[in-house]
């Protein structure tokens, strides 16, 4: 084997190893059983509690997950209706998020259609939606992988993450739950940059 290709193969297995290191991983999950407290989550990032808007009931943890109720039976989203979670690089680190990864069930009275949004601004202004899903006539569990993402958060900022549920089939008590152990987030965080002097 000549130089040149010795050199080739190194500078292959270098590139591999790097890509595998900058791998997208989970940042950070949110079991859902006993409370909203984040776990397994990146020694790199904060990751916040999960969350409601005032505009719903209080969460209900059990071994299913998280439940609320009061969804709006608007056909549009109410801006108080919601589930969130937070997160941020720790100083001197970035964030990418590529996945985010749950799973949802509806009462038969519940929500037919939600919304996953992001903003990196506390009042939630400038938002951006990732999905918009149209949920089927049923009650059973569902599965939702938001892929291919790239969103990047830089050091210093928080993003908001926000699940929107609306056009309950029935006003009162419509519930909507994010079933237990299905909610995590995945990325990479990477130290900050410096420029060379």
């Amino acid at each position: 084997m000549n130089t040149k290709m010795r050199l080739f193969s190194l500078f292959l297995l270098a590139t591999i190893f790097a890509v595998g290191l900058a791998s997208a991983t989970t940042l950070a999950q949110w079991n859902l059983t006993t409370n909203g407290i984040a776990s397994n989550i990146n020694a790199n990032i904060n990751a916040g509690d999960f969350t409601a808007g005032s505009g719903v009931s209080a969460i209900t943890f059990t071994v299913d997950g998280a439940t609320t109720n009061g969804w709006t039976i608007n056909a549009n989203k109410d801006a108080n209706d919601y589930y969130q979670i937070t997160l941020s690089p720790k100083t001197g680190y970035n964030l990418v998020i590529n996945s985010i990864n749950f799973g949802e069930r509806r009462t038969l009275d519940g929500i037919t259609k939600y919304t996953v949004e992001w903003s990196k601004n506390f009042d939630f202004s400038s938002a951006t939606t990732i999905a918009t899903v149209v949920v089927p006539s049923d009650n059973n569990e569902r599965i939702s992988n938001i892929t291919g993402l790239n969103i990047n958060v830089n050091n210093s900022e928080t993003i908001y993450i926000r699940w929107f549920g609306y056009s309950a089939n029935a006003a009162g008590t419509p519930t909507w739950r994010v079933n237990d152990n299905t909610l995590n987030i995945e990325g990479t965080a990477t130290v900050v940059s410096t420029p060379s002097t």
